[in-house]
């Protein structure tokens, strides 16, 4: 796990994101990321982002970070709390990490419009 260890810790995003989408109104908020390693072969992550001043809980999403052993080849599997599931594969080179959607799935009552890619 040592190539990944540089993500280790707590983060909170500062200044506040934008956040713009089709079908909603551009809005801001704070993300704070948890990643965290139990000894097994890959990290445990959760993301929650809430409003910058009333401090709403708004997105969340959790899941694991793995390594294939003896390569750079790394792979994403997350779950989140409006009914997406994604697996997102890709490479990590020193602090910087390429990752692309591999697998997607959603619940069968998820909001439209369905999220086809994520990257």
């Amino acid at each position: 796990m040592e190539p990944l260890s540089w993500m280790l810790g707590t983060w909170l995003s500062d200044p506040p994101g934008d956040g713009t989408f089709p079908t909603m109104k551009p809005f801001q908020y704070l993300e704070e990321v948890h990643i965290s390693h139990v000894g097994q072969p890959m990290l445990n992550f959760s993301f929650n982002a809430f409003h910058p001043d009333t401090r709403k809980p708004m997105h969340r999403e959790c899941g694991f970070i793995r390594l294939k052993p003896d390569t750079n080849k790394v792979a994403f599997i997350s779950a989140q709390n409006t009914g997406l599931v994604e697996v997102e594969e890709g490479e990590v080179n020193g602090q910087e990490l390429s990752i692309a959607s591999h697998s997607i799935a959603r619940i069968s009552f998820a909001k439209k419009p369905h999220v086809e890619q994520v990257s």
